[in-house]
C-alpha cells in the first residue's frame, strides 16, 4: 500500500534509477504524505531494504545516504479498545477461516509479521508451546505457553490461511458487524 501511495505521490520514481532516490526530496514529499505515518515509515522500510538487496550491503554508501535522508515520522500507538467479551463477539462475526487467526494474535501478543512467520514446527504439542521466530537476531527467539484450551485455536491458525491485507480486512468486516470502533 505504502508504495503504490509513494509511486501515485511521486510519479517521476516510477522512472527514477537507484541512483536518482538519493536526490528525491524526502523532506518535502512526508510533508505532503497523506498517509499515517506508520505507513510512511513501513515505505521508509521498505527502499532500505530494497536498497539493501540491490546493492547487496547494508553498508553501501548510497543506500545509507537516501536512507539518512529518508525522515521519519512519528506514530500514533493505538490501543485497541475491546474487553474479552467483545472480542469473542467479533471472532464469531469473522469468517470461520480466519478466526483462528485472530485467537492466534491475541493468545500469544504478536505482531502481524510475527504470526505470518510462524509454521507448524514451531508449534510443539507436548508442552504446549509455540517456538516464535526472531525478528532481529536468532537470540530474540520467543518459547511462549499456550493454555489447553486455546491450543487448538493455535493448531488451526498456523500457517496464516490468509495475507495480511485481507486478514485486515476481515477483522474490519467482523469490527462494523458487531458494531464495534472500526478505527480499533
Amino acid at each position: 500500500v505504502s508504495l503504490a501511495k509513494l509511486r501515485r505521490m511521486a510519479p517521476t520514481l516510477e522512472r527514477a534509477t537507484v541512483e536518482e532516490l538519493a536526490t528525491v526530496d524526502w523532506k518535502a514529499l512526508r510533508e505532503k504524505w497523506d498517509g499515517s505515518g506508520s505507513d510512511w515509515n513501513h515505505c521508509r522500510r521498505a527502499i532500505s531494504r530494497f536498497l539493501t538487496v540491490h546493492l547487496d550491503d547494508v553498508y553501501h554508501p548510497l543506500r545509507r545516504k537516501v536512507v539518512k535522508a529518508f525522515p521519519k515520522r512519528g506514530e500514533v500507538k493505538r490501543v485497541p479498545d475491546l474487553d474479552a467479551a467483545m472480542f469473542w463477539q467479533v471472532v464469531k462475526a469473522a469468517p470461520g477461516h480466519v478466526r483462528p487467526a485472530f485467537v492466534a494474535l491475541v493468545t500469544l501478543g504478536l505482531r502481524v509479521g510475527e504470526y505470518f512467520r510462524l509454521r507448524e514446527t514451531d508449534l510443539h504439542p507436548i508442552t504446549k508451546t509455540v517456538s516464535i521466530p526472531g525478528t532481529k537476531t536468532e537470540g530474540s527467539v520467543a518459547v511462549l505457553p499456550v493454555a489447553p484450551d486455546l491450543w487448538p485455536w493455535l493448531v488451526a491458525a498456523v500457517p496464516a490461511p490468509v495475507g495480511y491485507k485481507w486478514l485486515r480486512l476481515y477483522w474490519k468486516r467482523a469490527l462494523k458487524a458487531v458494531g464495534a470502533d472500526v478505527t480499533t
